[in-house]
């Protein structure tokens, strides 16, 4: 059985009065006691962690490190938990609640980096006289249902697109009535020599009307009448090159300069190659339309990096940027700043993101350009035993 703190303090007391064979005694025991903790410990299915009030971990138990630096063997101490946890989300969350912890706080994560893992993480202050200590539980999540928050986005997203199709969908079919029952009149009231040029002129009108209700729907349906995804292994490096020769010519009329880093060291990972051709695709029209009202052209950065299962691909331009008031919305069905926008190409980025397991982040000034980041886990093919 394991001995209590106060025992130590009693040693401490007493160690002036104790022989060098009792203290050197004491020791092995406290040695044995601890060695059987961290076995303890070490069996544990839960990840534990014991911070700093910087961040710095002190201790790490195995099943932490096998998540944290997938390797049980890694050394444990002495690193930033921001700098192995990479994840924005994670990171800032528990950096932010270490200098003002006064109680136990819990939140669920879809960690992406280092590794793809749903996790719920637990902060607890740990009651000591000299340093403050933070002890970090983390319990892992079973299965892939949806988080609350993707469950509010898409709900509410899905309101606002059944309420713009409805709207869009109103206005041409109100001007087609409108113009059906002028056309009906005109064909009774007026004299032959007339007809065909107001006949002609209303039938025009209801064409367009009939095209612009054409274009909604086939909008509407893209987005939401998707084929099931098809994951096979990919070279992004490869992808990104194709879509990016693919815009080359627009690219080029619009006097963007695009330089492409790659990431020669990325491994193949399975993703649904038309799902991502459409994501690069939007993403390079995006920046590219936000720099050619600057009409002097500008540039486009876009490179991929990856580290240990996680990878970034960070699209950089020195467009017009995004309003801070704008950027809450940008991923919302329908809401555009452009005349001639959609309002639905970045809802279907952000979609087929998270269909990867992703998540896209932005960054961005008015006047300064944006930066729209995506981090996908690096899935691949599991191993068949034979």
């Amino acid at each position: 059985m394991l001995r209590k703190a106060p025992f130590v303090h009693k040693l401490l007391e007493r160690l002036d009065k104790l022989s060098p064979r009792e203290i050197q005694k004491y020791f092995e025991e406290l040695a044995s006691e601890n060695a059987a903790l961290d076995q303890i410990l070490d069996h544990l299915e839960e990840g534990v962690l014991i911070l700093d009030e910087n961040g710095m971990i002190q201790y790490a138990n195995r099943q932490s490190c096998r998540w944290i630096f997938q390797d049980a063997e890694s050394g444990r101490e002495h690193q930033k938990i921001s700098e192995i946890i990479s994840d924005a989300p994670f990171s800032t969350w528990v950096l932010e609640n270490l200098d003002a912890l006064k109680d136990p706080v819990t939140k669920d994560f879809d960690l992406i980096a280092p590794r793809e893992l749903r996790i719920r993480a637990s902060l607890l202050p740990l009651v000591g006289k000299r340093d403050k200590k933070i002890l970090l539980l983390l319990s892992q999540l079973q299965g892939s249902e949806p988080s609350d928050s993707d469950k509010l986005y898409h709900l509410t997203s899905l309101l606002r697109l059944s309420a713009g199709i409805a709207h869009e969908i109103g206005n041409p079919l109100n001007s087609i009535g409108i113009h059906l029952e002028l056309l009906k009149k005109q064909i009774e009231g007026i004299p032959a020599d007339a007809k065909r040029k107001n006949v002609e002129k209303n039938l025009n009108v209801i064409r367009a009307e009939t095209q612009r209700l054409d274009h909604i729907i086939k909008n509407f349906l893209k987005a939401t009448r998707r084929p099931p995804l098809r994951f096979k292994t990919e070279n992004l490096n490869q992808l990104l090159e194709a879509a990016i020769s693919f815009m080359e010519p627009e690219l080029r009329q619009n006097r963007v300069a695009l330089q492409f880093l790659r990431d020669p060291a990325l491994p193949d990972c399975l993703v649904d190659r038309e799902r991502l051709h459409q994501v690069f695709i939007n993403l390079i029209k995006n920046s590219m339309e936000a720099i050619a009202p600057k009409d002097k052209g500008g540039k486009l950065d876009i490179r991929i990096t990856h580290r240990g299962k996680a990878l970034w691909l960070r699209f950089k331009d020195d467009g017009l940027g995004i309003e801070e008031k704008d950027l809450p919305h940008i991923f919302e069905a329908y809401f555009t700043t452009k005349k001639e926008g959609s309002g639905l190409g970045l809802m279907t980025v952000y979609q087929i993101v998270r269909e990867h397991g992703g998540r896209i982040e932005v960054a961005s000034r008015p006047g300064k350009g944006s930066e729209f980041t995506i981090i996908l886990p690096i899935r691949q093919p599991k191993l068949q035993l034979t």
